[in-house]
């Protein structure tokens, strides 16, 4: 798998924050279920905070020294195995009624289906 990540970070006055982050995984093992596609997947997020204390610093009372409002939204993903999305075959069993089980193996291609 390989990967590239940025990050965009701003602020103004200390007091509002802005954060953009994006990672880009290209893998084999994420592909599309048409087969079809470049094997990239991109992860955008987007963080922003209010610092409360610092805008309204004189009106605030004693007891509070601190005060932040901050929200932030993210797609996430991960890498997965190499046979997990598109397998080419199958394997599953069938439990009977003794406890013993019969093993079956499907292949799964299209000139099959």
């Amino acid at each position: 798998m390989l990967s590239a990540v940025f990050a965009f970070n701003a602020s103004w006055k200390n007091q509002l924050y802005l954060d953009v982050t994006g990672r880009n995984d290209w893998s084999s093992a994420l592909v599309y279920a048409n087969k079809n596609g470049n094997y990239s997947y991109f992860y955008p997020s987007v963080s922003g905070s209010w610092l409360i204390s610092e805008t309204f610093k004189d009106k605030m009372p004693s007891w509070i020294s601190f005060a932040k409002i901050r929200g932030s939204w993210a797609q996430v993903g991960n890498d997965t195995g190499a046979y997990t999305i598109n397998s080419g075959y199958n394997v599953g069993n069938l439990q009977l009624i003794d406890g013993s089980c019969i093993y079956k193996f499907i292949l799964k291609h299209s000139h099959f289906t």
